[in-house]
């Protein structure tokens, strides 16, 4: 059985609580609940934190390995058009 919240007088009245003991122990069990709240939101704002750290990451990772590639690519077309160059000078020769 869970305990009341309210003594007695503040039991029947209908509104709000009107003695001190029973304000302070809504106000902690306000303060209690909004600290776990608190802490809830501070381990998912670090795992956020976390998750867009290694998405950064890797996106960063992936535009060098695209610039790289782009860069292997433009190395492999020059060699391709000096051999074909050294074969049409052979050629001729």
């Amino acid at each position: 059985m869970e305990r009341s919240s309210k003594c007695a007088v503040c039991y029947s009245w209908f509104r709000a609580l009107i003695c001190i003991a029973c304000v302070s122990r809504s106000l902690n069990e306000c303060k209690t609940v909004l600290d776990s709240l608190k802490s809830r939101r501070e381990v998912s704002y670090s795992r956020l934190s976390s998750l867009l750290v290694t998405k950064e990451r890797a996106i960063s990772q992936q535009c060098w390995m695209d610039l790289h590639n782009e860069k292997l690519a433009k190395l492999r077309d020059k060699l391709e058009l000096q051999v074909e160059k050294q074969k049409h000078i052979s050629e001729t020769i």
